[in-house]
């Protein structure tokens, strides 16, 4: 599959959607929960991940990670993350 920046996903994908190998560049990910998907191989060059949920993917690299984190990923890979995302009551 190709995805460009010009076209939008605008559906979250489920947990177990496999995208390996998928050509993502320049794809438009804002805000997509993207946790338990396979993402090994999959090209995520200049895609937008401002706010896309990732966590328990398999096929990312650490360096990987965090170069998404950068470019505004979220990553709930463990617990503690997730609380942190929580509103303190």
């Amino acid at each position: 599959s190709t995805f460009y920046g010009s076209e939008y996903l605008e559906e979250q994908f489920n947990y177990h959607i496999d995208l390996s190998r998928a050509d993502l560049k320049g794809a438009n990910l804002r805000y997509i929960d993207l946790r338990g998907t396979d993402l090994g191989g999959t090209i995520l060059t200049n895609a937008d991940v401002t706010g896309a949920v990732f966590g328990d993917n398999l096929g990312l690299e650490e360096e990987e990670k965090q170069e998404l984190k950068r470019r505004g990923a979220i990553f709930l890979d463990t617990y503690e993350n997730y609380m942190a995302t929580l509103p303190i009551r």
